[in-house]
């Protein structure tokens, strides 16, 4: 892989593409904050196939005109950098016994202690400490459908997909984790243009960051291929907030060979490519007892919509970071 010196951190984006959905109102937190999705249109080299898109989410801050600006359908070019965001879904409790383990356990103590490694505030729950509720003999089992397990560890597969957690009044709820990864919007320039599919959008990503963890290697199909996650920083909220952003990225063939033999945790590396999005079935297994005390089991598919980069260009920085 090639080697160079340069800037360790660098995030910009420049991507086109066509509206197709946006925000109903403002939300204030407390800054304006607003989005819109675009379809991205790659190059379309045989004008009778079908046309490909990248469905891409935009998000801008303090921009209290921006739904008012632009509309569905309008085509614009945006630049500005990556983003990744953690958000949790809540799902409702297949039974009481978790939560009357919880009050049980909290009704032991005078001060009202919660069975968590961390207490919980009046804004951050928090994950329920199994150990501690054995410890009082309030549960049999971990529950088969939680994340952590014995000692607090996490185990993530299809069927342990939640993370139980307790509020500071006691009250357990069920959730998921997942993550958005979105492009923060420096710069909206409306296109007058009409698209040439033989051409296809802009869509850019330069990206100068840490290998977060070891890289991934697979053979799909016959193909080789790899993946690698690099942490970088949002630069719009600095200097008032060092923000971290995760961002993922592939890559096939030889250079899946390149990256499982010259990238390891640590290394700084400079990738450029395109962002692409991907469809992710995730089934949600639901449990809810009837008046008649049945169990009734029901499957949910959901469908959610990752991003992640596609290597064009790859080199290593010839620096570490500090972790």
């Amino acid at each position: 892989m090639k080697e160079i010196k340069t800037k360790p951190f660098k995030n910009k984006v420049t991507i086109s593409g066509e509206i197709y959905s946006k925000d109903e109102s403002i939300n204030y937190i407390p800054f304006p904050l607003a989005g819109f999705d675009i379809r991205s249109y790659r190059e379309q080299k045989d004008p009778t196939e079908e046309a490909v898109f990248d469905e891409i989410r935009i998000i801008r801050f303090n921009d209290e005109e921006v739904l008012d600006t632009y509309e569905i359908g309008d085509r614009v070019l945006i630049k500005g950098e990556a983003q990744s965001r953690n958000y949790k879904t809540t799902h409702p409790l297949d039974n009481d016994l978790i939560q009357n383990a919880v009050d049980l356990y909290t009704n032991f103590f005078q001060e009202g202690e919660l069975p968590a490694e961390k207490q919980p505030t009046s804004r951050i729950k928090q994950p329920i400490s199994w150990d501690k509720l054995f410890e009082y003999n309030l549960i049999d089992e971990i529950p088969a459908d939680s994340i952590v397990r014995e000692d607090g560890q996490r185990e993530r597969t299809d069927t342990q997909s939640y993370i139980y957690r307790v509020d500071y009044n006691g009250e357990v709820f069920k959730e998921t984790e997942h993550t958005a990864f979105e492009v923060i919007a420096h710069e909206i320039v409306k296109l007058d243009e009409v698209l040439d599919p033989l051409i296809g959008d802009q869509n850019q990503i330069t990206y100068h960051g840490r290998v977060s963890r070891t890289p991934s290697f697979d053979v799909v199909e016959g193909n080789q291929f790899a993946k690698v996650t690099v942490q970088s920083f949002v630069e719009y909220f600095l200097p008032d907030e060092k923000r971290f952003v995760f961002f993922n990225f592939f890559v096939w063939g030889k250079n899946a060979e390149i990256i499982l033999a010259e990238l390891d945790e640590g290394d700084m590396v400079r990738f450029t490519g395109r962002i692409q999005s991907r469809v992710i079935e995730r089934t949600i297994r639901l449990k809810k007892k009837n008046a008649a005390g049945k169990t009734k089991r029901k499957k949910i598919t959901v469908n959610e919509i990752t991003r992640e980069v596609s290597i064009v260009k790859m080199a290593k920085i010839l620096s570490k970071a500090s972790s």
